[in-house]
Parts: C-alpha cells; sequence; structure tokens
C-alpha cells in the first residue's frame, strides 16, 4: 500500500501538478532519497561539486544568487508583513553591540536555508543549485520551515 501512495504522488510531483506545497504533500527526505536511488541519479552526482561533502566548511549560498532578491518583498497578504517582523526577524546589532534593526526578509530566507542545509552535512543532494531552490521556495511562501525553526535556526555567518 505504501509503495503505492508513494509512486502516485511521486508522479504527481514529477508532472508538477502541486501550486503550492501544503503539509500533505511535503515530500520528506527519505521519499527524496528513495525516489534519486529508483531514478538511478546517484550515479550521476558528481561528489567533486558538492562542497558539504568534501570539506567541513558550512554550506552558503551564493552571494550573487542572494543579491538579487535583496530590495525586494513578496506578496505578503494583509497580515504577512507585520507577523514575520514581529516574531521572527532577528536584531540586527550594530558596531556597538547595540540593537540597529530587524533582519529584512531575504536575510532571514538566507539564515534559514543555510542553517537548515548545515544541519544536514553530507547528503550529496545537498548542492547549492538545491539550496537556491530552496531559498527561492521559502522566500515566495511557496512554504516555510516551521515557525520555531525560522525563529531559532542559524547559519553559520
Amino acid at each position: 500500500m505504501s509503495q503505492v501512495v508513494y509512486e502516485d504522488f511521486l508522479t504527481k510531483v514529477r508532472q508538477e501538478k502541486f501550486n503550492r506545497l501544503e503539509v500533505g504533500n511535503i515530500v520528506p527526505h527519505e521519499i527524496r532519497v528513495m525516489d534519486a536511488v529508483a531514478r538511478n541519479e546517484f550515479a550521476t552526482i558528481d561528489l567533486r561539486s558538492v562542497r558539504n561533502v568534501l570539506s567541513e566548511e558550512p554550506f552558503t549560498l551564493d552571494d550573487e544568487f542572494v543579491k538579487q532578491y535583496e530590495g525586494k518583498e513578496p506578496e505578503w497578504g494583509e497580515m504577512g508583513w507585520f507577523v514575520f517582523k514581529r516574531t521572527y526577524a532577528r536584531r540586527v546589532e550594530g558596531e556597538n553591540g547595540e540593537s540597529k534593526r530587524t533582519e529584512e526578509w531575504t536575510e532571514t530566507v538566507r539564515r534559514a536555508v543555510e542553517g537548515n542545509l548545515n544541519i544536514i552535512k553530507n547528503d550529496p543532494l545537498v548542492t547549492q543549485e538545491y539550496g537556491q531552490k530552496m531559498f527561492d521556495l521559502i522566500w515566495n511562501l511557496v512554504f516555510t520551515p516551521p515557525g520555531r525553526g525560522l525563529m531559532n535556526i542559524h547559519s553559520s555567518r
């Protein structure tokens, strides 16, 4: 039974029938790996391109990629920006340690993506492309990490 559900779900994902991710259709890590194995993708991964696997350096998103989002805002809805600033945006300290301002959405998403991807080191599927896709989906509010994760996760920056 679970194999049928898994195959049906992957068929829908591959056909991109989901416009927005919802709780019921999030692909868990295990399903993502099972699908990669089933399609023999591990045979085509060039491990030299996966920094997380071959070095102890933390995963960081490419600065040029992130710059294209700076100064822009997603479609927040009526209360989105207020809730984000009130609840999830961290204080950014100035040079003397005083609270200067709160994070902008781009900074928060970068912190969340880098923090989460550094938890799962040595995963050959964690690449710059994967991180950028995750960043774009979160930034555009297609999905977000859990609230406490968005608020508390940190990157190595």
